[in-house]
């Protein structure tokens, strides 16, 4: 027993020392348009202007955790918004570059975008890469819900995601 301690103890100390703890710093990005070639990155920085007017949703049933949440077993709605963000010399014809993600247990996210636009014109907004580096280009990015949402944004508005456009996720 002793010896597991130990040997538990050793790959602790080798993890920690790795920096496998430490958060990555962010990349910045100097162009939205480059995005797609930094897929790999776990945290993008970026500026940029967002179109609420063009969001994607997927709603689902989430289970409560408990029934003293809910009221035993009740299934809540959920929805995840993606949001395309674009260099200001963007026209809607052009494949979106990034998408930003956020959650809600509401369907109105109005305060959610007005901080989102605050956030963007006071600098940058570094957000945590969300998408699956190993999707297919040119068919549904796999079943996640933001990855849905994309495909809801794209046949709702018109508009067309560039085939390895980074989602990232944002809290508000």
């Amino acid at each position: 027993m002793r010896a597991l301690l130990h040997a538990c103890a050793i790959g602790v100390l080798l993890f920690t020392s790795t920096g496998c703890f430490e958060k990555t710093a962010p990349f910045a990005l100097s162009e939205l348009r480059d995005a797609p070639a930094h897929l790999k990155k776990q945290r993008l920085e970026f500026q940029g202007i967002i179109h609420p007017d063009l969001a994607g949703v997927h709603e689902w049933k989430k289970s409560a955790s408990s029934a003293s949440k809910t009221g035993g077993g009740v299934k809540r709605s959920r929805w995840k918004y993606v949001i395309p963000v674009t260099d200001s010399d963007w026209k809607k014809g052009e494949p979106v570059s990034l998408w930003i993600t956020f959650s809600s247990f509401r369907e109105d996210v109005t305060s959610e975008i007005r901080a989102l636009k605050a956030a963007l014109s006071r600098g940058s907004v570094v957000a945590l890469h969300r998408d699956f580096p190993d999707r297919e280009m040119g068919v549904l990015r796999g079943t996640s819900a933001w990855q849905h949402a994309v495909a809801n944004a794209e046949s709702r508005h018109g508009i067309k995601s560039r085939p390895r456009a980074p989602i990232v996720s944002w809290k508000p």
